[in-house]
């Protein structure tokens, strides 16, 4: 594709015609052969009858604009054209989404965050245009996407926390609105000593233009990381206490990881539609839709006493869970793992017997055997309100070590405390 301009059209129209000859005519000696019906010649004017006919026998097309690598050459209305187009085929996938979230929120995140939003996140890069055409496509987003996976309507207030990177407390779902404001101009100030090169008809050096962009590009991302943690700390301020408590704990805690993986159902990652919407109502302490008495205890229900009461079974069946699953996972680095070993017999009158949750050999150590038991805590249990994550984790890990370090030692092996919050905060 060769894009020629207005002040230097008749000279450039002669090398183009010179160079396509030429190529005709010797590259089936070099085993190539040309197809100009392939072709397509970008201009700003209309050519002459004289140029038309010329290129018009070798089958090119002549156009004002055209789609080029993901973007568009031509005039602004064409650009405008062509970005309309892109928006409106893209809110379409998105009320498609919409429909596919209320059975399967994580893959539709998964789908939207990883591959969606990438398509106007590069088209916004490569072509300058409004904030206006991205409307409704943001309205889209808001008004039917991000209700079905996560499950209830939203304020406006959480639409821009979700908005945010995870690890500050969002869900990476973009608005595109404000998005295509930065964009534009980060990606012309990246390839700057490429434009001028092209422009100046000087030959580039590719050290320095990779240099150059490398340095732009970190800069951006440096201004934008500060800038969405001011946001999300300035968001997060404007929440009911309850939440405020709870997201400024998962984002202190960096207990997002979980929202960036892809859901395969070989690595036991994809959930089930109400495990991930309940995940997503812990993360913003949000209630969720229980029934009004307890299985166990009949004693009213609501979120935490479901993740207090110990006569259900809930809370024995999520601390095997996880048990069950952290044992996995150190059989795909480890050896020797084992679920519930003993590390201390019962003598029957004096010693318990102690059990550990998992075993791992070469854990800390070459050789070294260490016992790992994990504790799962709700610290907005009513208790515990009044202390921070930190000392809550503390005074845990405290307890295990207490009863477990002696009896450790004597076997000569370690022992690690695995304490964790409801919402998968660790203790450090």
């Amino acid at each position: 594709m060769k894009y020629i301009t207005v002040t230097e059209r008749p000279k450039q129209l002669m090398i183009v015609k010179e160079w396509l000859e030429m190529l005709i005519q010797e590259g089936p000696k070099w085993g190539y052969y040309p197809e100009p019906g392939k072709s397509v010649l970008v201009v700003k004017d209309n050519l002459s009858n004289e140029d038309s006919k010329f290129f018009n026998q070798l089958g090119i097309k002549i156009v004002k604009s055209h789609k080029f690598l993901g973007s568009v050459i031509g005039p602004d209305d064409s650009k405008d054209i062509y970005v309309e187009d892109k928006v409106k085929l893209w809110t379409e996938a998105v009320m498609k989404f919409s429909e596919a979230a209320k059975k399967s929120p994580q893959a539709v995140f998964a789908a939207f965050t990883k591959s969606l939003q990438c398509e106007w996140s590069f088209l916004q890069r490569v072509v300058e245009s409004s904030s206006e055409k991205y409307v409704s496509l943001k309205d889209a987003i808001q008004t039917h996407l991000t209700p079905a996976i996560v499950g209830r309507e939203i304020s406006n207030t959480e639409h821009e926390i979700f908005s945010l990177p995870t690890k500050f407390g969002g869900l990476a779902i973009k608005n595109p609105v404000l998005t295509v404001e930065n964009s534009f101009q980060t990606s012309k100030k990246a390839v700057q000593k490429l434009t001028q090169c092209i422009k100046n008809r000087a030959i580039l050096n590719v050290d320095e233009h990779k240099l150059h962009v490398k340095t732009a590009l970190k800069e951006e991302r440096t201004i934008r990381q500060a800038r969405d943690k001011e946001k999300s700390a300035q968001l997060i301020s404007l929440l009911p206490e309850k939440k405020k408590r709870t997201l400024t704990r998962v984002v202190e805690g960096k207990a997002s990881h979980w929202l960036n993986v892809i859901p395969t159902a070989a690595d036991h990652y994809d959930l089930s539609p109400t495990q991930f919407r309940d995940a997503l109502a812990l993360r913003y302490g949000h209630e969720i839709p229980l029934s009004q008495r307890c299985d166990g205890c009949d004693l009213q229900m609501d979120m935490n006493h479901a993740l207090n009461c110990k006569k259900g079974g809930l809370v024995k069946y999520g601390h095997d869970n996880l048990c069950d699953d952290g044992a996995q996972l150190a059989k795909l680095a480890f050896q020797c793992v084992n679920r519930e070993p003993v590390i201390q017999e019962a003598d029957g009158i004096h010693t318990p017997a102690l059990i550990a949750d998992v075993k791992i050999v070469g854990l800390w150590e070459n050789g070294r055997t260490a016992f790992l038991d994990y504790r799962i805590i709700n610290p907005d249990a009513p208790s515990y309100l009044s202390q921070n994550w930190s000392a809550i984790s503390n005074r845990h890990a405290k307890e295990k070590h207490q009863k477990y370090d002696r009896a450790a030692e004597d076997v000569r092996c370690g022992f690690t405390p695995m304490v964790c919050s409801i919402d998968g905060v660790l203790h450090e």
